[in-house]
Parts: structure tokens; sequence; C-alpha cells
């Protein structure tokens, strides 16, 4: 029996899915379950249809292979099994106190900046509902077309991402009706049934982190 660990093997992927693009889906989908630290697979006609998720701690990777486990991912079920090897980052970082220092100063600026961007929000959001008070309904009736919309513009998106993944991430908020992805221009318009369920949805998702560099950048489309 293979000892519970960091890492996690996945296999009976999707060999047609371009490498790339299979990275960038794999991290948003187990990056859910905690902060992942390397994500390996290769090209090798050995390595086809396999991967390997490292994560920084083994709760996170238990959650994940038992909330992923036999879960339909880019069309196949996938197979998910810990790791017979444990990985050299992982024993590097059990075995040097200083990059485990550094990771948990990493933590602490990230919550810091998800900290600083909610305030922000919450202030905005004020000044938004102070300035309406103070406007006449004309007024507040041109801040409505200027500002809201039941579609949202999306930006920002990475490389190669699959339509399959935006359909996941959106279709967590109510309302969901279609998906316009220009994926050469790296942008996408998502339309929900109503504007209220399309601001909630940009609250959500506004700043999320779809990979390990990129955040989303969403507004309400321009009418």
């Amino acid at each position: 029996m293979i000892e519970p660990n960091e890492t996690l093997y996945v296999n009976n992927l999707n060999e047609k899915i371009k490498l790339d693009e299979l990275k960038i889906n794999l991290f948003h989908l187990f990056s859910e379950f905690g902060d992942i630290i390397e994500i390996n697979c290769r090209k090798s006609q050995k390595m086809k249809g396999q991967a390997f998720i490292i994560y920084k701690d083994l709760n996170s990777s238990t959650n994940a292979k038992f909330s992923l486990n036999n879960t339909i991912f880019l069309g196949k079920k996938m197979k998910i099994e810990y790791s017979k090897n444990t990985s050299d980052i992982i024993n590097k970082l059990k075995n040097n106190v200083n990059l485990k220092e550094k990771l948990k100063i990493e933590n602490i600026r990230k919550l810091r900046r998800k900290e600083e961007y909610s305030l922000k929000l919450n202030n905005n959001n004020k000044n938004k509902i102070n300035k309406t008070k103070k406007n006449n309904k004309e007024d507040n009736s041109k801040n409505n077309i200027e500002y809201k919309n039941k579609i949202l513009f999306v930006e920002n998106l990475p490389s190669n991402l699959n339509i399959s993944t935006l359909n996941y991430i959106f279709g967590k908020f109510s309302g969901l009706v279609n998906i316009n992805y220009l994926s050469e221009k790296k942008i996408a318009f998502i339309e929900y049934n109503n504007e209220f369920n399309a601001g909630i949805a940009l609250l959500g998702l506004n700043n999320y982190k779809i990979t390990k560099d990129t955040y989303l950048n969403i507004s309400f489309a321009k009418n």
C-alpha cells in the first residue's frame, strides 16, 4: 500500500490536449484544494496521459485525491493515487527551514493582498451607494446602463485555456446562459439570465487566480 504523501499521480488524462493547455486546466482544477508547488507532465510516449501534482502539504493532496478521483476531466475519467515516490521538492522543503519560512511569508502576502482587495471592493461599493443616494432617478438610470449588464467582459485569460474550464468556473454561479470565448484575443463574454446573477459572479470571480501567475479581470460588458 502506498503511503499518503503530498504528491498525486494522475492518469487516464486526455492525450489529445496540448501540454500547455493541460497544465493550465490541471492547475485550475487542483488548486482549489490547496497550494500547488509544481505540475509535472511531459510529451514523451511513456508519460502521455499522466501527470504528477505536487502540493505543499498532505492535507491538500488528500482532499484533492478523494474529491476528484474518477471525475470526468476534459472528456475522460481521471484516476488519482498517491505517488509512489515523494517529490524531491517536498523533501527539500521538509529539510530546509528557510524555504518553509519563505512559503509562510508568501502565503501571508497572498492573504494580505486578498484582504486589501476585499477592503477596496467594500469601499467602492459604499461609494457607489452613497453616490446613488445623492443622484436623481435620471442619473441613476444612466449609472445602471453604464455599469450594469447581464453580460460580463473577461480579459487577461491565459493562452490555450479550454472553454470547459470557463464553464466550470462561471457555472458555479446561478443563471449562466452562454459563454462566447475569443481565445485568440484572450477574452470572453459571459452571459447570465439577469443583471443580479451577473453581478454576484463578478464579485465572486474578479481577480480570481486561474493559473499560478494569472488573475481574471472581470467587468460588466458595455452596451
